[in-house]
């Protein structure tokens, strides 16, 4: 329990944050819902265009990829006193309501039926360590910029960056002495044979 390479175990399948997103709130951000067209860019690639039919509450989508348009619901819904109108997609595998879909095997999906994770849950804490580390750099670095920061808030700033970072060495440290450990017990039992 608890030896060298126990752990959670990777699934050879991406996270979440590196497929390509649709999601209701770009769409609004684009006037989609007024009746203009769009088009979905994701990392440069276009992925596909598509025009929004209120009259049938359909968003109509041309990937790329495909030959044929692709058909995803609409619901609009009612929120509050105020009646403000709330727009979801309706997930086309299992008329799930929600506000982003994955493009995952050639069609667009909700998270569920992706059944991807986000990265969070599959990164062990060196990598979350080493995640927040860069963006804690990269803080720091859009404050220096900004000249927003005085010089004690950037130095409060880089110090937790380098706490996180000497966090993670620890724990490196730690793992590699547990290593070591392992193989001293196992060359000592090599030798016992």
């Amino acid at each position: 329990m608890g030896g060298f390479g126990s752990g959670r175990k990777r699934s050879g399948k991406p996270c979440l944050e590196s497929v390509a997103v649709l999601s209701v709130k770009d769409l609004w951000q684009c006037n989609v819902f007024s009746g203009a067209g769009f088009s979905v860019d994701i990392g440069g690639d276009r992925y596909c265009d598509g025009e929004y039919h209120s009259d049938e509450g359909l968003l109509l989508l041309k990937p790329e990829t495909r030959e044929l348009m692709m058909k995803i619901g609409i619901v609009s819904v009612e929120r509050g006193r105020s009646k403000a109108r709330r727009y979801l997609f309706e997930c086309p595998c299992c008329q799930r309501r929600c506000e982003k879909l994955y493009w995952y095997e050639k069609n667009f999906k909700c998270r569920k039926c992706t059944g991807l994770r986000y990265r969070a849950e599959v990164e062990n804490q060196q990598e979350r360590l080493a995640r927040l580390a860069v963006i804690g750099w990269q803080n720091v670095e859009d404050a220096a910029k900004d000249g927003q920061a005085s010089d004690y808030q950037l130095s409060q700033m880089m110090g937790e960056v380098l706490d996180l970072e000497n966090e993670r060495s620890k724990i490196e440290l730690e793992r590699l002495l547990k290593l070591d450990a392992y193989l001293d017990k196992y060359k000592a039992k090599q030798k016992s044979k």
